[in-house]
């Protein structure tokens, strides 16, 4: 069961890996759209089903994962939670 204090503490990860992917160059952007994907991800996973930032939370996700390098069993099960999020 997640705590208001890990949801807090995962909100706080994705708006600085906002800040990493909004200032990357072209060379490490895939890399770090990646890593805001899966944060984005981890943070949807602990909202409750009703929250009404689930929806944006995980079209902004899929884009960033659309941006990053290659697919693996993360990435994989980070869609499917963000489609089904999304409404997909």
């Amino acid at each position: 069961m997640s705590t208001s204090g890990d949801q807090s503490r995962q909100e706080e990860v994705v708006q600085r890996l906002h800040e990493l992917h909004a200032a990357a160059t072209d060379e490490y952007r895939p890399r770090a759209a990646l890593y805001l994907g899966l944060a984005v991800a981890d943070l949807i996973s602990l909202l409750p089903d009703d929250d009404p930032r689930r929806q944006d939370l995980a079209v902004e996700g899929l884009a960033r994962l659309d941006e990053s390098p290659g697919a693996s069993p993360a990435t994989t099960t980070a869609q499917e939670l963000m489609d089904r999020a999304a409404g997909g």
